[in-house]
Protein backbone atom coordinates (compact mmCIF):
# COMPACT_ATOMS: atom_id res chain seq x y z
CA UNK A 1 0.00 0.00 0.00
CA UNK A 2 1.35 3.37 -1.07
CA UNK A 3 0.24 6.29 0.71
CA UNK A 4 1.73 9.97 -0.12
CA UNK A 5 4.33 11.44 2.15
CA UNK A 6 2.32 14.66 2.29
CA UNK A 7 -1.03 15.49 1.69
CA UNK A 8 -3.28 18.52 0.51
CA UNK A 9 -5.73 19.85 3.09
CA UNK A 10 -7.55 22.82 1.76
CA UNK A 11 -4.70 24.43 0.60
CA UNK A 12 -2.20 23.46 3.26
CA UNK A 13 0.48 20.71 2.63
CA UNK A 14 0.58 17.93 6.12
CA UNK A 15 3.29 15.44 6.36
CA UNK A 16 0.80 12.36 6.38
CA UNK A 17 2.80 11.21 9.37
CA UNK A 18 1.15 14.01 11.21
CA UNK A 19 -1.86 12.56 10.95
CA UNK A 20 -0.87 9.28 11.86
CA UNK A 21 0.94 10.96 15.27
CA UNK A 22 -2.51 12.79 16.08
CA UNK A 23 -3.97 9.27 16.33
CA UNK A 24 -1.48 8.62 18.29
CA UNK A 25 -1.34 11.04 20.71
CA UNK A 26 -5.37 11.18 21.21
CA UNK A 27 -4.93 7.07 21.79
CA UNK A 28 -2.56 7.57 24.56
CA UNK A 29 -4.83 10.40 26.05
CA UNK A 30 -7.50 8.23 26.12
CA UNK A 31 -5.47 5.36 27.33
CA UNK A 32 -3.45 7.68 30.00
CA UNK A 33 -7.23 8.93 31.18
CA UNK A 34 -8.50 5.41 31.81
CA UNK A 35 -5.46 3.97 33.77
CA UNK A 36 -4.85 7.84 36.11
CA UNK A 37 -8.81 7.57 36.40
CA UNK A 38 -9.02 4.17 37.94
CA UNK A 39 -5.66 4.63 40.03
CA UNK A 40 -7.64 7.66 41.50
CA UNK A 41 -5.49 10.61 39.85
CA UNK A 42 -7.17 13.81 39.68
CA UNK A 43 -8.13 13.78 36.22
CA UNK A 44 -7.80 17.39 35.46
CA UNK A 45 -4.27 16.78 36.92
CA UNK A 46 -3.72 14.31 34.24
CA UNK A 47 -4.48 16.33 31.49
CA UNK A 48 -2.48 18.96 32.85
CA UNK A 49 0.20 16.47 32.25
CA UNK A 50 -0.38 15.63 29.08
CA UNK A 51 -0.31 18.76 28.12
CA UNK A 52 2.89 20.07 29.61
CA UNK A 53 4.59 16.68 28.17
CA UNK A 54 3.61 17.34 24.58
CA UNK A 55 4.18 20.88 24.44
CA UNK A 56 7.82 20.41 26.13
CA UNK A 57 8.46 17.50 23.71
CA UNK A 58 7.01 19.09 20.53
CA UNK A 59 9.73 21.59 20.21
CA UNK A 60 12.02 18.67 19.77
CA UNK A 61 9.73 16.37 18.00
CA UNK A 62 11.85 16.03 14.82
CA UNK A 63 15.21 16.10 16.35
CA UNK A 64 15.26 12.12 17.67
CA UNK A 65 12.15 10.63 19.34
CA UNK A 66 14.74 9.40 22.11
CA UNK A 67 14.76 12.94 23.14
CA UNK A 68 11.59 13.21 23.55
CA UNK A 69 10.93 10.39 25.91
CA UNK A 70 13.37 11.51 28.06
CA UNK A 71 11.90 14.75 28.03
CA UNK A 72 8.19 13.62 28.49
CA UNK A 73 9.28 10.89 31.85
CA UNK A 74 11.45 14.65 33.22
CA UNK A 75 8.11 16.30 32.95
CA UNK A 76 5.86 13.40 34.43
CA UNK A 77 8.44 13.36 37.33
CA UNK A 78 8.56 16.79 37.85
CA UNK A 79 4.82 17.14 38.07
CA UNK A 80 4.42 14.49 40.06
CA UNK A 81 6.69 15.61 42.85
CA UNK A 82 5.22 18.91 42.89
CA UNK A 83 1.39 17.90 42.95
CA UNK A 84 2.51 14.80 45.54
CA UNK A 85 2.00 11.67 43.37
CA UNK A 86 3.08 8.25 43.43
CA UNK A 87 5.81 9.00 41.32
CA UNK A 88 6.10 5.34 40.25
CA UNK A 89 3.10 4.50 39.82
CA UNK A 90 2.03 7.37 37.57
CA UNK A 91 5.40 6.73 35.49
CA UNK A 92 3.88 2.66 35.26
CA UNK A 93 0.34 4.78 34.09
CA UNK A 94 2.10 7.05 31.59
CA UNK A 95 4.69 4.47 30.19
CA UNK A 96 1.80 2.10 29.79
CA UNK A 97 0.02 4.46 27.73
CA UNK A 98 2.88 5.42 25.74
CA UNK A 99 2.89 1.69 24.62
CA UNK A 100 -0.69 1.92 22.77
CA UNK A 101 0.33 5.71 21.74
CA UNK A 102 2.63 4.99 19.87
CA UNK A 103 1.19 1.89 17.81
CA UNK A 104 -0.31 4.53 14.92
CA UNK A 105 3.09 6.32 14.37
CA UNK A 106 4.34 3.29 13.76
CA UNK A 107 2.08 1.67 11.84
CA UNK A 108 1.96 4.88 9.55
CA UNK A 109 5.96 5.12 9.18
CA UNK A 110 6.01 1.88 8.08
CA UNK A 111 3.56 2.41 5.44
CA UNK A 112 4.18 5.71 4.28
CA UNK A 113 8.28 4.71 3.93
CA UNK A 114 7.64 1.43 3.24
CA UNK A 115 9.68 -0.05 6.06
CA UNK A 116 7.74 -3.36 7.14
CA UNK A 117 10.07 -4.59 9.84
CA UNK A 118 8.33 -1.56 11.70
CA UNK A 119 4.84 -3.12 10.98
CA UNK A 120 6.76 -6.52 13.18
CA UNK A 121 6.90 -4.65 16.12
CA UNK A 122 3.02 -3.68 16.44
CA UNK A 123 1.81 -7.32 17.46
CA UNK A 124 4.78 -7.44 20.48
CA UNK A 125 4.12 -3.63 21.33
CA UNK A 126 -0.09 -4.95 22.28
CA UNK A 127 1.03 -8.09 23.81
CA UNK A 128 3.61 -6.05 26.25
CA UNK A 129 0.56 -3.62 27.09
CA UNK A 130 -1.87 -6.85 27.76
CA UNK A 131 1.44 -8.37 29.86
CA UNK A 132 2.08 -5.12 32.03
CA UNK A 133 -1.36 -4.61 32.47
CA UNK A 134 -2.09 -7.93 34.09
CA UNK A 135 1.03 -8.30 36.52
CA UNK A 136 1.76 -4.18 37.45
CA UNK A 137 0.91 -3.97 41.45
CA UNK A 138 -0.20 -8.00 41.52
CA UNK A 139 2.89 -9.56 40.43
CA UNK A 140 6.00 -6.83 40.19
CA UNK A 141 5.39 -3.30 42.67
CA UNK A 142 4.51 -0.33 41.42
CA UNK A 143 7.64 1.58 38.98
CA UNK A 144 8.64 -2.00 37.69
CA UNK A 145 6.60 -1.70 34.64
CA UNK A 146 8.16 1.60 33.79
CA UNK A 147 11.73 0.55 34.19
CA UNK A 148 11.23 -2.74 32.17
CA UNK A 149 9.34 -0.75 29.66
CA UNK A 150 11.71 1.37 28.90
CA UNK A 151 14.07 -1.91 28.62
CA UNK A 152 12.28 -3.33 25.99
CA UNK A 153 12.23 0.50 24.12
CA UNK A 154 16.14 0.48 23.87
CA UNK A 155 15.84 -3.36 22.81
CA UNK A 156 13.17 -2.30 19.88
CA UNK A 157 15.47 0.78 19.23
CA UNK A 158 18.72 -1.24 18.56
CA UNK A 159 16.60 -3.85 16.54
CA UNK A 160 15.43 -0.91 14.43
CA UNK A 161 18.17 1.48 14.25
CA UNK A 162 22.16 1.06 14.90
CA UNK A 163 23.06 4.46 14.03
CA UNK A 164 25.56 5.47 16.78
CA UNK A 165 24.28 8.73 17.37
CA UNK A 166 21.76 6.76 19.45
CA UNK A 167 23.74 5.18 21.66
CA UNK A 168 23.69 8.06 23.82
CA UNK A 169 20.77 8.47 24.65
CA UNK A 170 19.95 4.80 24.81
CA UNK A 171 22.55 4.85 27.80
CA UNK A 172 20.79 7.58 29.54
CA UNK A 173 17.23 5.43 29.54
CA UNK A 174 19.35 2.51 30.23
CA UNK A 175 20.84 4.60 33.55
CA UNK A 176 17.07 6.08 34.42
CA UNK A 177 15.73 2.06 34.43
CA UNK A 178 18.15 1.59 36.99
CA UNK A 179 17.93 4.86 38.89
CA UNK A 180 14.39 4.11 39.07
CA UNK A 181 14.50 0.70 40.52
CA UNK A 182 16.82 2.20 42.96
CA UNK A 183 14.44 4.46 44.16
CA UNK A 184 11.57 2.05 44.36
CA UNK A 185 13.93 -0.24 46.22
CA UNK A 186 14.70 2.26 48.81
CA UNK A 187 10.97 3.70 49.36
CA UNK A 188 9.95 0.58 49.64
CA UNK A 189 12.96 0.19 52.89
CA UNK A 190 11.20 3.16 54.00
CA UNK A 191 7.48 2.67 53.98
CA UNK A 192 5.50 -0.51 55.57
CA UNK A 193 5.49 -3.58 54.39
CA UNK A 194 1.65 -4.01 52.99
CA UNK A 195 1.30 -6.63 50.12
CA UNK A 196 -0.34 -5.57 46.97
CA UNK A 197 -3.16 -7.28 46.90
CA UNK A 198 -3.90 -5.86 50.43
CA UNK A 199 -3.12 -2.23 49.10
CA UNK A 200 -5.27 -2.61 45.58
CA UNK A 201 -8.86 -3.89 48.08
CA UNK A 202 -8.03 -0.82 50.28
CA UNK A 203 -7.16 1.16 47.45
CA UNK A 204 -11.38 -0.28 45.98
CA UNK A 205 -12.81 0.13 49.00
CA UNK A 206 -11.47 3.51 49.52
CA UNK A 207 -12.68 4.54 46.11
CA UNK A 208 -16.04 2.72 46.74
CA UNK A 209 -16.45 4.57 50.06
CA UNK A 210 -15.65 8.09 48.47
CA UNK A 211 -18.55 7.43 45.23
CA UNK A 212 -21.19 6.70 47.85
CA UNK A 213 -20.30 9.38 50.00
CA UNK A 214 -20.59 12.08 47.44
CA UNK A 215 -24.08 11.02 46.54
CA UNK A 216 -25.00 10.67 50.42
CA UNK A 217 -23.65 14.45 50.51
CA UNK A 218 -26.09 15.73 47.05
CA UNK A 219 -28.73 13.55 48.48
CA UNK A 220 -28.19 15.76 51.85
CA UNK A 221 -27.81 18.87 49.71
CA UNK A 222 -31.08 18.44 47.90
CA UNK A 223 -33.03 17.43 51.08
CA UNK A 224 -31.71 20.49 53.32
CA UNK A 225 -35.03 21.51 55.04
CA UNK A 226 -34.04 25.28 54.58
CA UNK A 227 -33.45 24.64 50.83
CA UNK A 228 -37.16 23.97 50.38
CA UNK A 229 -38.93 26.17 47.66
CA UNK A 230 -42.09 26.75 49.49
CA UNK A 231 -40.25 27.12 53.17
CA UNK A 232 -40.91 31.06 52.63
CA UNK A 233 -44.25 30.76 51.19
CA UNK A 234 -46.58 30.83 54.19
CA UNK A 235 -45.76 33.56 56.61
CA UNK A 236 -48.33 32.37 58.94
CA UNK A 237 -46.21 29.49 60.02
CA UNK A 238 -47.12 28.20 63.38
CA UNK A 239 -44.54 28.03 65.90
CA UNK A 240 -44.62 24.60 67.18
CA UNK A 241 -43.88 23.80 62.92
CA UNK A 242 -41.11 26.36 63.19
CA UNK A 243 -39.44 24.31 66.14
CA UNK A 244 -39.84 20.96 64.26
CA UNK A 245 -38.28 22.90 61.42
CA UNK A 246 -35.38 23.95 63.15
CA UNK A 247 -34.79 20.64 64.69
CA UNK A 248 -34.69 18.98 61.73
CA UNK A 249 -32.51 21.28 60.43
CA UNK A 250 -29.79 20.41 63.18
CA UNK A 251 -29.59 16.71 62.60
CA UNK A 252 -29.22 17.57 58.84
CA UNK A 253 -26.53 19.34 59.64
CA UNK A 254 -25.08 16.75 62.18
CA UNK A 255 -25.87 13.93 59.55
CA UNK A 256 -24.38 16.49 56.77
CA UNK A 257 -21.35 17.52 58.49
CA UNK A 258 -20.50 13.93 59.56
CA UNK A 259 -20.41 12.59 56.03
CA UNK A 260 -18.46 15.86 54.68
CA UNK A 261 -15.71 14.43 57.60
CA UNK A 262 -15.96 10.96 56.49
CA UNK A 263 -15.43 12.04 52.73
CA UNK A 264 -12.53 14.39 53.39
CA UNK A 265 -11.04 10.98 55.56
CA UNK A 266 -11.29 8.65 52.73
CA UNK A 267 -9.68 11.80 49.97
CA UNK A 268 -7.02 12.28 52.52
CA UNK A 269 -6.25 8.11 52.52
CA UNK A 270 -6.44 7.93 49.12
CA UNK A 271 -3.81 10.97 48.84
CA UNK A 272 -1.29 9.42 51.15
CA UNK A 273 -1.90 5.96 49.17
CA UNK A 274 -0.63 7.96 46.13
CA UNK A 275 2.21 9.51 47.82
CA UNK A 276 3.36 6.28 49.17
CA UNK A 277 2.82 7.00 52.63
CA UNK A 278 -0.58 5.09 53.35
CA UNK A 279 -0.41 2.81 56.12
CA UNK A 280 2.31 4.98 57.91
CA UNK A 281 1.13 7.01 60.92
CA UNK A 282 1.25 10.54 60.51
CA UNK A 283 2.01 11.77 63.71
CA UNK A 284 4.43 9.59 64.96
CA UNK A 285 5.42 7.89 61.64
CA UNK A 286 5.14 4.58 62.78
CA UNK A 287 3.50 1.24 60.93
CA UNK A 288 -0.76 1.14 60.91
CA UNK A 289 -1.49 -2.22 61.82
CA UNK A 290 -3.23 -4.28 58.88
CA UNK A 291 -5.69 -5.26 61.03
CA UNK A 292 -6.65 -1.43 61.48
CA UNK A 293 -6.29 -0.77 58.08
CA UNK A 294 -8.89 -3.47 57.38
CA UNK A 295 -11.59 -2.76 59.29
CA UNK A 296 -10.91 1.14 58.75
CA UNK A 297 -9.10 1.70 55.22
CA UNK A 298 -9.57 5.97 55.75
CA UNK A 299 -7.17 5.64 58.78
CA UNK A 300 -4.05 7.95 58.73
CA UNK A 301 -2.77 7.51 61.71
CA UNK A 302 -1.92 4.53 64.37
CA UNK A 303 -4.43 3.38 66.92
CA UNK A 304 -2.24 5.25 70.02
CA UNK A 305 -2.78 8.42 68.15
CA UNK A 306 -6.11 7.87 66.61
CA UNK A 307 -8.41 10.49 67.55
CA UNK A 308 -10.38 10.39 70.38
CA UNK A 309 -14.06 11.35 69.82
Amino acid sequence: MDIQQVIDIKGFSVPTILLFMLVGFFTLSFVFWRLGKKEGFDEEKLFDLLLISLVLSSGVLKVDPLIVITIIIFAVYLRSYFWKWSTFRILDVYSLALMLGVVPPVIGYSIIYNQPLYIMFVPALAIMYMFFSRIRNIKIKSGYSFSLILLFAIAFGLILSRDTKHLLFYSVLFIISLANIYLRERKEMATPNLPLNLINKLRNDLLTKRKRLKIEQKVLIKEDPYMEADRTGDNAELMDEAILEDHSKEVHDVVKSSVDSMLMQVRKALGRMRIGKYGMCEVCGKSIDPARLKAYPEATTCVEHAPKN
